[in-house]
């Protein structure tokens, strides 16, 4: 008997890429997930490797999906889509795994990126897959020779990179020979040309100290402050202030090619730069100023001032679609690359909450249609150009899922109260939620999330962590479902479905019965008596033992308590 996944519940805030119009993709577990751009349901899986997959590109012209697998030594897998047939695999290029790989528009070149332990950039062909080598951008393409098309990908050439961290790698649309990567050393342009009849690739970093660095609100009362101070303290603060501002105007976030051998590079201070890739020229800036944080203002709901780092961008011709990490998505015009046009804010996670940091984002390969992942486990995806928007009013992102932002558990299964209802199914995750879903259609139902105050924190009561949900387990007959939490707290939940009125549909809810402090370790074991309201739970670190009395009358009591380490 084969077990095949028919969905997804857990969204990590990973990459994101379209594979075609449709669908979009992203890491999930030890494998890549493939869903609907509209409604997020899934359509396949790719398992490449019982080890993980570290990084993936997607090629929409190529019709192809480039994987870097976390094996010993790793190596890069390329499929075909939809079908998913293994068509090459690259071997070496990097001594651990793979930061990044990326596949050109039409699927014949991949490069890739490795930082830890020799770091450096290779550039492979894949035979058969797109125009050969020998012809230069543009020209016709030759017919490979079959013995070529073995599967094998051929490295071209390499190059050692000064990176630390890649934190974004892009092919130039329009000549597979011009590559740009970025990190917080910088952005650098590379060429691969033929010299003497080898391939050979050559780097050029981006000038980027030219880059305005946006004043902080404080900036002016510092000033008058340092009047009074020391002046060899001043200086040194100074000199320690430039310094820091020089490490965030050279630490890059994202980048995209332009016409003309042109790259969009976004820095960790929220400042665009426009470099020719020949010379590495800084040709134009824009940076998001003070005046036009505080148009967006009115979103960050008192969670401090919206930050303006760039985690994605994309170019569309006639925008510059920017992600930044405090939920909101900009539309710079082009090419006069100086004003903001429009924005949107992601909003619709289920508690009501807004979802708190955009983590990556994707456009679809014929620029219809955008999605973003965030922190919080949500995807949201809209149209890449609004019907209608107001410049000083946000542009609102439908929510397309709503997943665990981390690790899945613990689940079970939870038969509803109401007889017109699916059977729903339970799901613990590390982001501290117990999320429903129905069975059936696997939509999502409802949730509650666990949180505690930290012992060190006396403050609000906004600050709190989440607590993992690391064991579940439902009374057999009832809609009654315990939960155990990293804490060490036991608590028993009911699951209430509530019919709407005039319709056959059902919103369901869920209600705290008890909270019961057992222990100072996680929760590990839960157990329900197949015929009576008792509840077993344990704790292995702890090693104790506790039945609860879950009937009506008995208001959840501890009536048992066995310590299974003394027994050994």
């Amino acid at each position: 008997m084969e077990v095949v996944p028919s969905t997804a519940l857990s969204y990590p805030g990973s990459a994101l890429a379209y594979v075609d119009d449709e669908h979009f993709a992203y890491i999930m577990g030890n494998g890549l997930r493939f869903a609907d751009a509209t409604t997020g349901k899934t359509k396949t899986f790719l398992w490449a490797d019982p080890r993980g997959i570290s990084a993936f590109d997607c090629s929409f012209k190529g019709r192809s999906v480039v994987v870097a697998v976390k094996s010993h030594p790793p190596v890069i897998k390329s499929y075909a889509w939809p079908s998913l047939e293994l068509k090459h695999t690259l071997i070496g290029g990097a001594d651990l795994d793979y930061d990044m790989v990326v596949v050109s528009r039409s699927g014949e070149r991949v490069v890739s990126v490795s930082t830890s332990k020799n770091p450096r950039l290779v550039v492979w062909s894949l035979p058969g897959a797109g125009p050969s080598d020998g012809n230069a951008p543009g020209s016709p393409p030759t017919i490979p020779d079959p013995s070529g098309a073995s599967g094998v990908g051929i490295m071209l050439a390499e190059i050692p990179v000064t990176l630390s961290e890649c934190t974004a790698v892009s092919i130039n649309p329009g000549d597979s020979n011009m590559i740009c990567a970025c990190g917080p050393e910088g952005i650098f342009f590379y060429k691969l040309s033929k010299v003497q009849g080898a391939w050979k690739l050559s780097v050029t970093s981006g000038d980027a100290s030219d880059l305005e660095v946006p004043k902080s609100e404080d900036d002016e009362s510092e000033a008058t402050s340092s009047e009074e101070e020391d002046e060899e303290a001043e200086e040194e603060e100074e000199a320690r202030r430039q310094d820091e501002l020089s490490q965030t105007r050279g630490h890059f976030m994202a980048c995209t090619w332009a016409k003309d051998n042109k790259v969009y590079g976004g820095n960790a201070d929220g400042t665009i730069g426009c470099f020719n890739a020949e010379t590495g020229e800084l040709l134009d800036q824009f940076s998001f100023s003070r005046e036009m944080m505080q148009m967006t203002a009115s979103i960050s709901d008192n969670e401090g001032p919206v930050e303006a780092r760039i985690v994605g961008m994309f170019n569309t011709k006639t925008d510059l679609i920017v992600t930044t990490s405090r939920r909101l998505v900009y539309w710079i015009k082009l090419p006069k690359f100086n004003r903001i046009d429009h924005y949107a804010s992601c909003y619709g996670i289920a508690d009501g909450t807004p979802p708190s940091r955009i983590s990556a984002c994707a456009c679809s390969p014929t620029y219809e249609r955008f999605v973003v992942g965030t922190l919080d486990g949500t995807i949201h995806s809209d149209k890449l150009t609004p019907s209608e928007y107001n410049s000083t009013k946000p542009g609102i992102m439908p929510m397309t899922a709503e997943f665990h932002s981390g690790w899945v558990l613990c689940a079970t299964t939870v038969a509803t109260a109401a007889n017109a209802t699916e059977d729903l199914m339970a799901t613990g995750g590390s982001d501290g939620t117990l999320r429903f879903w129905f069975s059936d259609s696997g939509k999502f139902a409802c949730l509650r999330h666990y949180k505690m105050e930290l012992e060190e924190m006396a403050g609000p009561s906004e600050d709190l962590t989440s607590v993992p949900v690391t064991m579940l387990a439902t009374q057999p007959g009832h809609p009654v479902v315990a939960v155990g939490l990293a804490s060490g707290q036991l608590s028993i939940v009911y699951v209430h479905a509530e019919e709407v009125q005039g319709s056959s549909k059902f919103v369901m809810s869920v209600l705290p019965l008890a909270l019961l402090p057992l222990y100072a370790q996680p929760v590990t074991h839960l157990e329900f008596h197949p015929t009576k309201p008792w509840l077993a739970v344990g704790s292995a670190d702890e090693g104790l033992l506790y039945v609860v009395d879950c009937s009506p009358t008995a208001s959840f009591k501890v009536s048992e308590r066995s310590n299974m380490k003394a027994r050994h």
